[in-house]
């Protein structure tokens, strides 16, 4: 997790050229919190705001404790570098979390790695990513959680 986070502190800094900046994205994959050691299915949809910048929500759904937990959040999606088909992004969220008939607040950020294996085979964009959120539900420690996603540009 460290590395990642060196990664985006030193990609931020860095100026390449912008080559692709799609108007809308939707990524469909799966995450993991590291504490609760809990799977989830997720769902994140970005829409084109701003040069380099996305209106981001998501929503993942799994089970915590033998129940069934949802979170849905919305935030934004920034354009840190795009090195050949690579695609840094740092993102922030707030939201939702919903278990067992208790709904709390859910706040993190991070940063996403997408790969365009479409670019690298001269077809549409389809990407492969990985992300890493620290987030924080209300009165709880802040944990990572990861994700792998595929998805599709528009």
């Amino acid at each position: 997790m460290g590395r990642m986070l060196a990664l985006l502190l030193v990609s931020a800094g860095l100026t390449v050229a912008q080559t692709y900046q799609p108007d809308y994205f939707l990524l469909a994959g799966g995450s993991y919190d590291y504490y609760g050691q809990t799977p989830a299915g997720l769902t994140s949809f970005g829409a084109r705001i701003a040069d380099k910048t996305y209106s981001l929500t998501s929503m993942d759904i799994g089970t915590r404790a033998g129940n069934t937990a949802a979170s849905m959040r919305t935030g934004i999606a920034r354009v840190l570098a795009q090195p050949g088909n690579f695609t840094l992004m740092g993102l922030g969220d707030a939201g939702i979390t919903t278990a067992a008939g208790v709904n709390l607040g859910n706040f993190g950020g991070g940063a996403v790695i997408a790969y365009d294996l479409g670019q690298a085979f001269k077809k549409d964009h389809f990407y492969v990513a990985i992300s890493c959120r620290l987030t924080t539900i209300t009165s709880q420690q802040v944990k990572p959680v990861y994700a792998v996603m595929v998805g599709k540009t528009f």
